[in-house]
């Protein structure tokens, strides 16, 4: 049950006249639908029937939007609207309460920068929806109109102020200067105690760019009522429909000409400053000008594809999703942020922003029924994840609402709390294994606070250290024998520990859980049909105590015996498995191939948790001084045998002490060191006679890591890393650390290209010392672009809250009973 008292919602309209002010409506109706007392704040002007009929208080503050003003009038009121503020803040002294939540959405066309005035005393009860970048850059759209492209300058920079990006001037650019400088001194990012809803992660790095704290932004993708709920049956149909604001940053210009160059019907739904000029220049097409949402679905029943072209890059684009959701194509520009999600599912084209690009893509839609009847059925049933319905984003709107709120105490229920258990390798001696256990835990925490979780590792480890007695000798006896051998001998030892360690183990971890979570790390593999049997433990216990089970983030292999396909088969088909993330496109490729179809369930993609490594195990690192440090990670010749599917070449002392040489010759001090795993130790021991004969021996230092955070700690402070772990490697991509990867399984390679560095790896075996010392110098010159890094580690954490989510509506109907 809810605790909140009322939710006041602020935007600039109350008629929907673009896709904010609908999703604000949206909102209000939605909550008011649920009981929920609601007071409306916005502008004069007309007010949508549905929100005047929901019983939703409506506080009008009376005026003009600003561009309606007169010129001087809405400088002024565009800068500061006093009025506004004198509204609200009287509003707020005669009706807040302590458990009243305030909900920003749109405040640039009408309520001014004058609303954080109003809203300060409120502030720890604010949450602001991003539907733009107004709060991060002067015009709004982080977009040059006049050079027609994505703008990289800071906002209010010395390169911002001096660059003309406006549509009409540059007096309008200083003005919206004055007015976000104005808004930064009323409203700061960074201080003020709010959260940010934000519609799209992509828009995260862009707004982080602007100065908006990431750990303040919580994404909450847009909500999508398709334009009808039965597929449209696009490959029948021959229109070209275009849905939005007629305005140059939306593009109606290039696909008015390329319809016409490709000889395609174009039907425009929507009203703007363009209409006039493309209504006298493209008679052929057809334009109805603003439809309400009823409307709009008899003309999308026509339509063989919607057509997004803006110039800008789209944060949402809510006409794709209710295209997508009816079962229409899309074609979109590929700079929009929902394109790659698009492009993935097979749903549509993105193509760049061209009237030459779009023109083909349309014509190669139109002319290929098959083609349209895929993507249709593509968009249809495969593109659920790129929004939420109505009542999951209320929800997710409702549980950021109650965060805002102080605690009540132990007699408010609110959501279930997770008391889960990681079914991991937490204590493996491979610490890689560890920083994943630690990252996946401090992950779920964050992103549900009141939970309880607690890993519990496979190998029924309780500490570092505590591993097989002679694990290096038994890896020798069974890396000497045929596979077909292994396997026989290494039944009778796996069913006894099953009997008298591993099954007891689990029964006692999971006493007090209410949910499962198997992840991440490789653990879909055949080795010696040991991940086989223990998971296979941990879904028939599960199973047994009632327990939900998702798999989260794992890796899976392809090299499998039939045994232990069988076995895996067998576990993951029980009905208490819920939902299956994997790590990478090839697990998922892999998993629709080995399990999809027996277990009943698809695999979504989920980063590695690894990657959450500065966040979970933040770094403070000294400043850097003298000659940069190149960290190379030491794996013995037995592990790279053991674990790779491919053969691998000897002579790795060789190979190892030419590599130091070459990277000493570079001007490198170097670092070996390892990620705990007893027989690298070992074999980097092995390695220090031979290391100590080279002529600059003095700049080799050796580190040898006893738990996760001393791994970190080692990799963090390195200028560059080269190594076979996988984990190495993406501990040092996520402290920003330039990397080369050393190949000996698909899956280093299979990260490599998720992060877009699959140029950064080499076989140690066979490429020569000094092109691999090249292409690690080349790595250290090109690093990645902290964009990019931050937008990989958003993946990960946004695969946890995912997560999250589902173990909460799997535990919910369990904590009503």
């Amino acid at each position: 049950m809810s605790t909140i008292d009322r939710v006041v919602l602020l935007n600039d309209s109350a008629m929907a006249r673009g896709g904010a002010t609908a999703l604000a409506l949206a909102c209000a109706i939605g909550l008011r639908s649920r009981g929920m007392p609601v007071t409306y704040v916005a502008g004069e002007g007309p007010v949508a029937s549905e929100l005047a009929q929901s019983g939703a208080d409506l506080l009008q503050i009376g005026g003009h939007a600003i561009a309606a003003e007169h010129r001087l009038s809405g400088v002024a009121k565009g800068l500061y609207r006093s009025k506004a503020a004198e509204v609200v803040s009287n509003w707020i002294a005669r009706h807040d309460t302590p458990r009243t939540v305030y909900h920003l959405h749109n405040w640039a066309h009408f309520l001014s920068p004058a609303i954080f005035s109003a809203l300060r005393p409120v502030q720890e009860r604010l949450v602001i929806t991003t539907h733009d970048f107004f709060l991060t850059c002067p015009n709004g759209a982080q977009y040059s109109f006049r050079e027609s492209r994505t703008c990289p300058r800071r906002a209010n920079s010395p390169a911002c102020v001096a660059h003309n990006c406006d549509r009409r001037s540059y007096a309008d650019k200083l003005w919206r200067v004055s007015r976000h400088a104005l808004r930064q001194t009323l409203f700061s990012l960074h201080d003020a105690p709010v959260r940010f809803s934000v519609i799209h992660r992509s828009m995260m790095p862009l707004l982080a760019q602007g100065g908006m704290p990431i750990e303040k932004m919580v994404p909450i993708p847009n909500p999508i009522r398709p334009f009808l709920r039965e597929r449209v049956t696009a490959e029948k149909n021959q229109e070209v429909l275009f849905v939005g604001r007629l305005a140059h940053e939306k593009g109606p210009d290039i696909v008015a000409e390329a319809a016409r160059r490709a000889g395609l019907k174009i039907v425009f739904v929507g009203e703007g400053p363009m209409l006039p000029a493309l209504d006298a220049a493209y008679p052929e097409a057809v334009f109805h000008g603003w439809k309400a949402p009823g409307d709009i679905a008899a003309i999308a029943r026509n339509a063989r594809m919607l057509v997004m072209p803006s110039r800008w890059a789209e944060p949402y684009g809510l006409v794709a999703g209710e295209a997508l959701w009816s079962g229409i194509p899309v074609v979109l520009s590929d700079n929009a942020f929902l394109a790659p999600a698009i492009a993935a599912a097979g749903a549509g084209l993105a193509v760049p922003n061209s009237v030459e690009a779009f023109a083909e893509a349309m014509r190669r839609i139109a002319q290929d029924d098959a083609l349209a009847a895929q993507m249709s059925h593509a968009a249809f049933h495969d593109t659920q994840s790129i929004g939420n319905t109505t009542e999951s984003w209320l929800d997710a709107h409702l549980r950021l609402y109650e965060e805002r709120l102080p605690a009540q105490g132990p007699t408010d229920p609110g959501e279930p709390a997770l008391r889960a258990r990681l079914f991991n390798v937490k204590y493996s001696p491979n610490l890689g294994d560890g920083l994943i256990a630690a990252c996946l835990e401090s992950a779920i925490e964050q992103a549900s606070p009141s939970s309880e979780v607690r890993s519990v590792d496979l190998a029924a480890r309780k500490a570092l250290g505590d591993d097989i007695p002679a694990r290096g000798a038994l890896l020798n006896t069974l890396d000497a024998l045929p596979a077909s051998a292994r396997q026989l001998v290494i039944r009778a030892p796996l069913a006894l520990a099953s009997a008298l360690k591993w099954r007891p183990h689990y029964t006692r971890e999971m006493e007090g859980a209410n949910c499962v979570v198997i992840g991440g790390g490789n653990l879909l593999a055949d080795i010696d049909l040991n991940f086989p049997t223990k998971i296979g433990l941990v879904m028939r216990e599960a199973e047994w105590l009632g327990l939900p089970v998702a798999l989260h983030a794992v890796g899976v292999s392809g090299d499998w015996t039939r045994a232990g396909l069988a076995r895996m088969t067998r576990a993951l088909a029980r009905p208490a498995l819920r939902s299956v993330s994997v790590r990478d496109l090839r697990s998922q490729q892999l998993w629709r191939a080995l399990f999809r179809n027996a277990v009943g369930l698809d695999a979504s993609l989920a980063a590695d948790p690894g990657l959450l490594a500065s966040v979970a195990l933040p770094q403070s690192l000294l400043p850097r001084t003298g000659a940069p440090l190149v960290g190379i990670g030491i794996t013995s010749p037995l592990s790279v045998r053991y674990h790779a599917t491919a053969e691998i070449a000897a002579g790795f002392d060789e190979r190892y002490v030419a590599l130091v040489e070459a990277m000493l010759d570079r001007g490198y001090r170097v670092t070996l060191f390892t990620n705990g795993a007893p027989e690298d130790r070992r074999y980097l021991e092995t390695l220090k006679r031979p290391l100590a004969d080279l002529h600059n021996a003095a700049d080799i230092a050796f580190e040898q890591p006893v738990d996760p955070a001393g791994l970190c700690a080692t990799i963090a402070g390195f200028d560059l890393l080269i190594a076979h772990r996988l984990h190495a490697i993406i501990a040092g991509y996520a402290y920003g650390v330039p990397v080369v990867g050393l190949r000996w399984d698909p899956k280093l390679d299979s990260f490599l290209a998720a992060v877009s560095l699959e140029h950064q790896i080499a076989d140690l075996a066979t490429t020569p010392s000094m092109a691999l010392a090249a292409l690690a110098d080349a790595a250290r010159a090109a690093p990645v672009p902290e964009e990019a890094r931050a937008a990989t580690v958003l993946r990960a954490r946004a695969g946890v809250e995912q997560l999250v989510r589902v173990l909460h509506g799997a535990v919910a109907p369990a904590s009503t009973r």
